[in-house]
């Protein structure tokens, strides 16, 4: 996909090609905003897949099959938020349509951009809320997502910043200095004109 295969022919081609494909499920969503998904039939429990344009869900050991097509709802609903938004949402969604058969004790969520690295990959394990957790992750990191990426891109403006940082901290520091300076001066003459009268 990264060279402009679209997610239906990714999808054919990995099914195709892949060993154990009918135990696996697959979800993909190109680059153009196409989206395509994969069941094998030997896939566990109750499995089930939905896409549209744009996004991809798909689960196993479902307790209703409906699970994917809600999370789908849920992140289309959204399409004014932001990515990490949506499928938080998406992932509740999932979760009041029933979820798995038994109780979900984890949740995780990578993002990718333009970058060649995940930007944001959050993950919670073991947990009776994992889907909880991950929000509230998701809350504490998402202000801060978009700077980690600009420092990694351009370390150079990191360290101008800080240096321009300290040189304006050392030049108050120095005004303070200064103006205690006159302070303690100023109290001085004060106190040798009280000693006078």
């Amino acid at each position: 996909m990264a060279g402009g295969v679209a997610a239906g022919e990714a999808i054919t081609a990995l099914a195709g090609h892949t060993a154990d494909i009918a135990y696996r499920q697959l979800a993909a969503v190109d680059g153009a905003g196409g989206s395509a998904t994969y069941s094998g039939g030997l896939a566990l429990g109750e499995a089930a897949e939905a896409h549209a344009p744009g996004a991809a869900a798909a689960g196993n050991l479902l307790a209703d099959r409906g699970v994917p097509a809600a999370m789908l709802a849920a992140f289309g609903d959204r399409a004014g938020e932001s990515l990490g938004d949506r499928l938080i949402a998406a992932l509740r969604a999932g979760l009041a349509a029933g979820g798995e058969i038994s109780p979900v004790r984890s949740a995780g969520m990578i993002i990718a951009e333009s970058v060649p690295w995940p930007v944001t990959d959050l993950r919670v394990d073991w947990d009776t809320d994992p889907v909880g957790q991950l929000a509230a992750l998701w809350r504490l990191w998402a202000p801060q997502a978009e700077s980690y990426v600009r420092r990694a891109l351009h370390p150079a403006l990191r360290v101008l910043r800080r240096d321009r940082r300290r040189e304006g901290r050392e030049a108050r520091g120095g005004a303070v200095r200064h103006h205690q300076a006159e302070h303690r001066q100023g109290l001085g003459l004060l106190a040798g004109r009280q000693g006078q009268h």
